[in-house]
């Protein structure tokens, strides 16, 4: 990891007042312009499916599902369990107060806990559940600049399906019996095939970067502890295009990872992409967290995943956890995508309050809009 610069105390501590704020509402305004696209974290229609070749019909209409990283059998969590209808884990949107959201739930294999479960699940069982929505960019958007925001955390409380871990060699939590409650601590999801995680962006002469929240105790491929906290993107590993750049798979080169402790809170994240091999990969993420004004910087490796079919040369985003041998639990409260680079752009009405010698950016932030 390369981090130029970031910090969120400067000249005396300059303070950023969101690590509150930012669970009531979002920290940054919408760009000029507004948003190319938006997802508000509340539509979870099913659709027809048929991954790269299927019709964009998922979630808020506009989102295929079954390509090569999914399996979501159109269940949300808890209830009694069945083949194809409604296997342990899934996707479905809640409301708490203000925000609704959506939480996705991979709980490892269920094809594997036939014993437990009563039943053997086949086809669609949730093993993995990824979705992808196209955009309407040129090719070369990553290269050109893209601008990307989400608000996340990790599912630790309210409805959560159990473990049922996959029996492959490299299955998370093998050793968990299935039927397992969830872990009290959350389970995060690693960044895989190819550049694939819980976010991404992928263009359509290819390159797919993407981000994901993990914790120390999530287990990559070889069932080693991850042993640090944060949002992982591509590893930097050379300036061309490359498979090799997941962390879950102990690739090579330089992971990168924004420190971060508490994942039981929402976060809010806005990051910029371009083309950039100054720093030996092949582009530039700038990441703004939480209501700060000042990137963490990171180069990174694009990877080659896709979905398959006509993905390998669409511009898409994607969002999902999509590995049959991990299990995760996040929930996505909003995503949304811009052209450019695009700084990011405070609340209105946020106002600079000099307190004991530093700068504090507080005020009251109104209510998010949802965004359609």
């Amino acid at each position: 990891m390369r981090i130029f610069a970031f910090r969120a105390f400067i000249a005396g501590a300059v303070c950023f007042w969101a690590a509150s704020s930012a669970v009531a509402g979002v920290a940054y305004d919408e760009p000029a312009g507004g948003w190319l696209y938006s997802y508000d974290g509340a539509a979870t229609n099913f659709g027809s499916g048929g991954g790269g070749a299927g019709a964009a019909d998922s979630l808020d209409g506009t989102w295929s599902r079954g390509g090569g990283s999914d399996s979501w059998d159109g269940s949300g969590l808890g209830g009694v369990f069945d083949d194809l209808t409604n296997d342990p884990g899934g996707l479905q949107a809640f409301t708490e107060g203000a925000t609704t959201y959506i939480r996705l739930q991979d709980t490892g294999d269920p094809g594997a806990q036939g014993a437990v479960l009563g039943y053997t699940p086949t086809g669609t069982r949730n093993s993995k559940i990824y979705l992808n929505h196209p955009l309407a960019l040129p090719d070369n958007a990553m290269d050109s600049g893209i601008t990307i925001t989400f608000r996340i955390r990790l599912a630790i409380t309210g409805l959560l399906d159990s473990q049922y871990p996959g029996s492959a060699n490299e299955s998370e939590n093998i050793a968990v019996p299935g039927g397992t409650p969830w872990p009290a601590e959350g389970n995060g999801y690693f960044n895989h095939s190819g550049g694939k995680g819980l976010v991404g962006i992928h263009q359509g002469s290819s390159g797919m970067i993407s981000f994901s929240p993990a914790v120390s105790s999530d287990q990559r491929r070889d069932r080693s502890l991850f042993g640090q906290s944060g949002l992982m993107m591509n590893n930097l590993n050379g300036s061309a295009i490359t498979g090799m750049v997941d962390p879950y798979n102990l690739h090579p080169g330089i992971e990168n990872v924004f420190s971060l402790f508490d994942w039981s809170q929402w976060h809010e994240f806005w990051i910029t992409i371009n083309a950039d091999t100054s720093g030996g990969g092949t582009h530039r993420v700038r990441l703004y967290i939480d209501g700060s004004f000042t990137p963490a910087i990171f180069d990174v490796t694009a990877g080659d995943g896709n979905e398959g079919g006509t993905t390998s040369t669409q511009t898409y985003l994607g969002m999902g956890l999509g590995s049959t041998s991990q299990m995760g639990a996040v929930d996505v409260d909003y995503v949304a995508v811009k052209e450019g680079v695009v700084a990011p752009v405070p609340e209105p009405g946020v106002s600079v309050t000099l307190l004991g010698g530093a700068v504090l950016l507080g005020g009251v932030r109104r209510p998010r809009a949802r965004r359609t």
